[in-house]
């Protein structure tokens, strides 16, 4: 049993070990204005639920950094990160929804339902 549990406890660190680079690799990219690399690198890590990197990812489609502006997307991924708990997301969002129709807040709205479904294991 203390194998199993010292067993998982490294394979936590080493996957947050990770997780930490792969971020720190994306922000290096973004801020180095290799935007696509960023994109693809946050893209990753928002897809495994790091709201951190679910607010980039947003920003990213909102500024048209690395993609092509897609406010719906934008809102999509700065929802999520926001209903995970990042803070500056949720404020974020409120002035994005400001800058959105009622029907692309509402579609922006089903996306983040169905990410949350698809991926049951995070909270919502």
């Amino acid at each position: 049993m203390k194998q199993l549990t010292t067993l998982i406890v490294f394979s936590l660190l080493l996957l947050s070990s990770s997780t930490h680079a792969g971020f720190d690799a994306a922000f290096a990219d973004y801020e180095n204005g290799n935007y696509k690399e960023a994109f693809m690198g946050f893209e990753v890590l928002a897809d495994k639920g790091d709201p951190v990197a679910q607010y980039s990812l947003g920003r990213m489609y909102y500024e048209g950094k690395g993609t092509t502006v897609d406010k719906v997307q934008a809102y999509m991924w700065i929802s999520l990160a926001s209903n995970l708990g990042y803070k500056k997301a949720t404020k974020y969002n409120v002035i994005l929804k400001s800058l959105m129709s009622p029907s692309q807040v509402e579609e922006a709205e089903r996306r983040t339902d169905r990410w949350f479904r698809k991926n049951s294991h995070w909270s919502h």
